[in-house]
């Protein structure tokens, strides 16, 4: 057995984490729920490289080849240096039924990401999952709400 660098486990690693990703979309890519039509998934991402996320236009790449790999219909995205005291920078993607949105702060290495979606169609979680899997944070949280549960009396 060939002798394997550093490098080399780090990309093999990178190409499993890949696969992994790949197969776990195209396993569950469309979820049809008919008693959950609109599906807010939202969460905090920590630790993340604070020189990735300062450039607006890497951080709108990332939303779009999420959005595009999920099977989402991209409609439009914007990416914004937003400054301010703590230098945020925020990107907003609308897609067929609702948007994807993230605002972070480089200086701080956090994020919040935001999913908003309408019917049936593809699972948030599983672009909330593959957006999380391309900025590498070293941990970060996911909440789910079912948006559709209205009592109109």
């Amino acid at each position: 057995m060939p002798f394997l660098t550093r490098k080399d486990r780090e990309k093999d690693k990178e190409e499993d984490v890949e696969q992994e990703r790949i197969a776990k979309l195209e396993q569950l890519r469309v979820i049809e729920d008919d008693r959950a039509l609109v599906k807010h998934v939202f969460g905090n991402l920590y630790g993340i490289n604070k020189v990735f996320v300062a450039n607006p236009d890497l951080i709108k790449k990332v939303l779009e080849d999420a959005i595009n790999a999920s099977s989402m219909k991209l409609l439009e995205t914007k990416s914004f240096d937003v400054g301010g005291r703590n230098g945020a920078i925020a990107a907003i993607s609308i897609i067929r039924g609702g948007h994807v949105a993230l605002y972070a702060w480089p200086t701080h290495g956090y994020a919040n990401l935001d999913i908003y979606t309408t019917g049936p169609g593809p699972d948030p979680n599983l672009l909330f999952s593959d957006i999380v899997a391309r900025l590498r944070p070293r941990r970060h949280q996911i909440f789910n709400v079912d948006r559709s549960q209205i009592d109109v009396r």
